[in-house]
């Protein structure tokens, strides 16, 4: 049977489906804001709620760190400094995965590079994501594998070759993988 836990919850083809609210950057970088997003996916039966967490200035390029970023949603004139006004501090990550537990709902988190997944790792997370677009990132599936936690691929817009790899890196280090089909297609 295709099973799999996390935070103590028995995640398999007989149990109930287990719910995650992706909130994301969703917050805008407002700790208030992600707190609410975190009740309102409790109150609304989500089993669990999933962040992303990224170092702006070692996933992207200087080019793409610096361009202008034009956007009535910008925070900031060029993409990176936008990313980073996202980009919780390392205190602000650490209450608000704390807050998480004290209202009894499990969190984890999308890291992008390897200081993220650290910082994570650090904050005790019961599980990690490795976004579609990360599949065929080794070192960093490798890395979040080596923590013993369960790992979750997603696999949108990958080949089968691709998810294989990913598959049997993250196998070297644990058995908990859970592999989602997912369709990058967005609007």
């Amino acid at each position: 049977m295709r099973e799999i836990a996390i935070d103590g919850t028995r995640i398999a083809d007989d149990e109930p489906a287990y719910i995650v609210a992706e909130i994301s950057a969703n917050h805008g970088g407002d700790m208030a804001r992600a707190r609410a997003m975190v009740r309102t996916a409790q109150a609304n039966g989500a089993s669990a709620v999933k962040f992303q967490t990224r170092t702006p200035r070692e996933v992207y390029s200087p080019a793409m760190f610096s361009a202008r970023f034009d956007s009535p949603h910008a925070m900031a004139e060029s993409y990176g400094l936008h990313r980073e006004a996202l980009e919780p501090t390392e205190t602000e990550w650490g209450e608000l995965f704390a807050y998480c537990r004290k209202v009894g709902v499990t969190a984890f988190s999308t890291p992008f590079d390897s200081r993220s997944a650290d910082q994570l790792r650090d904050l005790d997370v019961p599980a990690f994501k490795i976004a579609s677009g990360d599949i065929t990132n080794t070192p960093l599936i490798a890395q979040v594998a080596g923590y013993g936690k369960p790992v979750i691929l997603s696999t949108g817009g990958s080949t089968l070759e691709d998810v294989n790899r990913a598959w049997l890196t993250a196998r070297g280090y644990t058995e908990e993988i859970a592999l989602m089909q997912c369709s990058c297609i967005y609007p």
